[in-house]
Parts: structure tokens; sequence; C-alpha cells
């Protein structure tokens, strides 16, 4: 089950371990980026804070700047 957070136009996916980074069009979901984070899948939700994106599993937590 994926977590989906949307933010300044922008979807953030966080599924299975995987972060997607993708936009909304009238045509579906176009996909920018993908990239594994995790080794194990992961059921928490993704946060923003100011322009910084939190991850986590039962080990760790990531903090990705996503500013400019």
């Amino acid at each position: 089950m994926a977590n989906l957070v949307h933010a300044d136009g922008k979807l953030f996916i966080m599924d299975s371990g995987s972060l997607a980074l993708g936009v909304a069009t009238p045509d579906g979901l176009e996909l920018k980026s993908k990239s594994r984070l995790f080794k194990k899948s992961i059921w928490t939700n993704v946060t923003i804070v100011g322009q910084r994106l939190f991850v986590r599993d039962h080990e760790e937590i990531l903090a990705l700047d996503l500013g400019n």
C-alpha cells in the first residue's frame, strides 16, 4: 500500500521502500523520478516540513532536502 503526499504541485509517493516523484496531468500520473530508500517495506507516512521531506522505517529516519 502506497503513501501519497501532494505539495507544491508535486506528488511524493512512498511504496515498498521506494520514493517516487510525479505530477498529475490530465492524461494521468507522470513519474519524474524514483529511488529505493529502504530495503524493507515501510508503512509510515511521508512528512514534509518546510523544504524537507521526512521518511522512516523501524530503524532509521531520512531527511531529504527539497530545496532548489
